[in-house]
């Protein structure tokens, strides 16, 4: 009998890392917008990089520290986004398994 229980959660732990990996790899693939967004960010971060570069020589340490701030607003961009992500994915996993649990327990009721 145990090791129907061991071979039974094996299964579902292996079942359960298929579906993420097929997860991964669906939200993985960049859609063709999404490599347009990209795009647009490299041609607009180009475009700044380059009116940076045409101020004059004079002002160096202008142009250094404007690039700076440029980097760290970008990186401050990715991590508040990375933040809101995984905040709507925790809410949005917490209510799968609420509705999950939930069908489970109307079920065994009826």
């Amino acid at each position: 009998m145990k090791h129907k229980t061991n071979q039974f959660v094996y299964e579902e732990k292996e079942m359960l890392k298929n579906i993420f990996e097929k997860r991964e790899n669906d939200i993985y693939n960049i859609t063709e917008s999404e490599r347009e967004l990209n795009k647009k960010k490299t041609k607009d971060y180009e475009k700044i990089d380059i009116a940076i570069d045409n101020i004059p020589n004079g002002f160096k340490e202008v142009r250094q520290e404007m690039k700076a701030s440029v980097e760290n607003y970008i990186d401050t961009l990715s991590l508040i986004q990375s933040n809101e992500n995984e905040k709507f994915y925790k809410a949005g996993f917490s209510d799968a398994v609420k509705l999950i649990v939930d069908c489970l327990c109307q079920k065994k009721e009826l």
